[in-house]
């Protein structure tokens, strides 16, 4: 999930397209509903099942290592910036 928030954000800044800005709206609700666990230090879930329902406790696996949610989050934040300069 991480790599898809940036990738949209990426997509929302090269073409200015409301689409993804909508996108990235519904991206980043079904993150803060879902994935996010706020009871043990607010990392995020590696595994939910399609009907967004836990599949399983564990942060990480062979294919989410810790540095993923921070990376994503601090390079969509870099991403938000350019947009919201280079609209003023």
């Amino acid at each position: 999930m991480s790599e898809a928030l940036y990738a949209t954000v990426l997509a929302y800044e090269h073409t200015n397209d409301a689409a993804f800005y909508n996108w990235l709206v519904k991206l980043w609700d079904c993150i803060e509903d879902k994935f996010i666990d706020e009871v043990n230090g607010g990392d995020w879930y590696g595994y939910l099942r399609k009907d967004c329902t836990i599949f399983s406790q564990l942060k990480g696996g062979n294919y989410k290592g810790c540095f993923h949610v921070p990376r994503a989050l601090i390079y969509s934040i870099s991403a938000a910036d350019r947009i919201i300069n280079a609209a003023q």
